[in-house]
């Protein structure tokens, strides 16, 4: 397919979107995945030494940058927006009677089925390169660079397939549902740093992803309208954050380092939970202005593209 007919293609999707979508949302979605893309090639920093080439992370380098992972940190966008995306779709399932089955099954396809041929071209790839005698340490960066920002479908899918049981709970105890993952996973994180238990950290998977995905269904049902209420939960999560990275064992650093004895990522700690709703109130305050741009065919178009690849 030439550029041309793949523009035409994208802008012929473009004008079937209903109305009634919220474009805003595959705005985010797009934003999110050319970050994560470019991002991840962007911190990789290679030096040239005397004794060779060697490779470097830029976060290792440079502890300047760790501030900037509080925006190029984009997961909590990933959650927030399939929080809205599949409360939406949840919600149709059940108006038309679909079993939970078949709309996992239709959810998890459409997350999993795009990833096997990058999994397959890089695998094959990366095998030819090794019989060739091609660097290693080249091929394991660049292979990392790749494809860590698939690291999250994991994570993902389980969050997916709890949404039944997260959207009744939010449902019923409405802002107490995400207060409660909230502070577990602050417990969690207590368990695990200060007194050392094993293997419980794990939780936070659940409990910060789905603290943040939760989110999303406060965006659906309009429960984060207005400029003081978006306002009010980003200045709250920023300064939550700050809080304890400044008092607590938190890194600055939002992504994970090998450098690090604790990180914030890997696995999630209760600091991403916070950063999620500072992120969320960010990007939500700049929601009417993007809603009514994505309304233009032009911009629409490029974010069509960039979802459907």
């Amino acid at each position: 397919m030439t550029s041309q007919s793949a523009f035409e293609y994208a802008r012929d999707l473009a004008r079937q979107a209903p109305s009634s979508r919220n474009r805003y949302v595959d705005f985010l979605r797009a934003a999110s995945i050319m970050v994560v893309v470019f991002g991840h090639w962007l911190m990789a920093a290679p030096q040239v030494l005397p004794d060779g080439l060697r490779f470097d992370h830029l976060l290792s380098v440079t502890r300047w940058t760790h501030f900037l992972t509080w925006i190029l940190q984009v997961m909590p966008i990933f959650f927030l927006v399939g929080g809205y995306a599949n409360e939406v779709s949840w919600r149709s399932a059940q108006r038309k009677g679909e079993l939970y089955a078949a709309w996992l099954r239709t959810r998890l396809r459409r997350l999993i089925l795009p990833v096997l041929p990058l999994l397959a071209v890089w695998t094959a790839g990366a095998f030819i390169l090794l019989q060739s005698g091609f660097d290693r340490t080249l091929i394991r960066v660049s292979s990392q660079a790749a494809l860590v920002p698939v690291w999250f479908l994991a994570t993902y899918v389980v969050v997916v397939a709890l949404t039944p049981v997260t959207l009744r709970a939010w449902d019923r105890y409405g802002w107490t549902a995400i207060f409660t993952t909230g502070i577990l996973a602050g417990a969690v994180d207590v368990l695990s740093i200060e007194l050392g238990v094993p293997v419980v950290e794990f939780l936070n998977y659940i409990f910060v992803w789905c603290t943040v995905h939760s989110l999303g269904y406060a965006w659906a049902d309009s429960k984060l309208g207005g400029v003081t209420r978006r306002l009010l939960m980003s200045a709250t999560g920023l300064a939550a954050t700050i809080a304890l990275v400044w008092l607590g064992p938190y890194p600055v650093a939002m992504v994970g380092l090998d450098t690090a004895q604790i990180t914030n990522s890997y696995p999630p700690r209760v600091t991403l939970a916070l950063l999620g709703m500072f992120q969320a109130g960010l990007v939500l305050l700049a929601e009417p202005l993007l809603e009514r741009w994505m309304r233009r065919l032009r911009p629409w178009t490029v974010v069509v593209g960039v979802s459907s690849q």
